[in-house]
């Protein structure tokens, strides 16, 4: 709407300068002083009005530009039946195994599955596995940010949406429990724990026995459960610049500062783990390591923070008891 009237608004904007030109060469024509000197400001009326209205055609390419790789909110998904109100998403590679695991009791699961494929396979690789399936490169939280802004009013129609690497391996099970804990203690944000044979990037993350869950104000990029609430705020910051490095403390950032936040609205869960590979299992290394080294990764994260001016970091994260109130060492 907004570029239809800033179209509308050039085209006017035309229409005055040739008004004002042909006034002006109208009286140009007389022969006075006087006239002459109308004629020339009219001349300089028109040529500001040609410049305004290049200025808002320009506005308008780049603005019609920077949308070329989004669609409408509301565009059709194809052979797409939505089954549950959860919603597993991941992007997969050539590499991944993780039918066996998220799938391997099928038809007990609550939650849809939606996988974008990055891998180089000519066949449309785990398209029968998924309710939702496209072919598309990128990063995981990149492809999830296309589908968002591809088709929102679908997704929108999720209450639970788990953006899954997809070597993570757990099974349907506690897939399914993952999001039961989510309604049952109303969180925005979850993750599951990993257990003591995982790659450990932050020590809160590991399993605690004991433990049903512990709340925080961070969750690991790999495995979020967003509440779809609150998705629309973190994807409005999101840029799809960002690889993976960095979103976890974006997401934690903008979700600490809402106004409704308070300690137990995130929350790592104990009761449900899974295992999060070391590189040594995956081919020693990184899927995402083709999309950018973690070099180039962490260094845009770094400008887009100071950009943006976000605030944490490793430093600020925290833990907290079950009645959130009392931080845990």
């Amino acid at each position: 709407m907004a570029d239809k009237t800033l179209t509308l608004v050039a085209a006017v904007l035309l229409g005055v300068h040739i008004i004002v030109s042909f006034m002006a060469i109208f009286l140009f024509r007389k022969q006075s002083q006087t006239y002459h000197e109308v004629s020339r400001i009219m001349w300089t009326l028109s040529f500001l009005v040609i410049l305004i209205s290049l200025c808002v055609l320009i506005v308008v390419y780049v603005r019609s530009y920077d949308k070329t790789d989004e669609a409408p909110d509301d565009t059709p998904l194809v052979n797409f039946h939505q089954q549950n109100k959860n919603l597993v998403f991941t992007s997969a590679g050539d590499k991944t195994n993780f039918v066996s695991h998220w799938l391997d009791r099928q038809f007990h699961r609550n939650f849809d599955i939606w996988v974008v494929y990055y891998g180089d396979s000519e066949t449309d690789k785990y398209k029968e596995n998924a309710d939702h399936w496209e072919r598309r490169k990128g990063s995981k939280f990149q492809n999830f940010y296309h589908m968002w802004k591809k088709y929102k009013a679908h997704l929108k129609k999720y209450k639970k949406i788990f953006v899954l690497d997809d070597d993570i391996i757990f099974s349907t099970i506690d897939i399914n429990r993952c999001f039961e804990m989510s309604y049952l203690h109303e969180l925005w944000l979850l993750q599951p724990t990993f257990k003591t044979n995982s790659k450990i990037s932050h020590e809160i993350t590991k399993q605690k026995p004991n433990s049903v869950l512990r709340y925080s104000n961070f969750v690991e990029v790999n495995t979020p459960l967003f509440d779809v609430e609150i998705l629309h705020d973190i994807m409005e910051k999101y840029d799809p610049a960002l690889i993976e490095d960095g979103v976890d403390f974006l997401v934690s950032y903008v979700l600490t500062q809402r106004k409704d936040y308070h300690r137990k609205k995130i929350a790592l869960l104990d009761t449900v783990s899974c295992v999060n590979p070391h590189d040594i299992y995956k081919g020693g290394a990184r899927e995402v390591d083709r999309v950018g080294p973690s070099s180039k990764r962490m260094e845009i994260w770094k400008k887009f923070a100071r950009k943006h001016k976000i605030y944490f970091g490793v430093k600020d994260i925290k833990t907290y008891d079950t009645d959130g109130k009392s931080e845990l060492v």
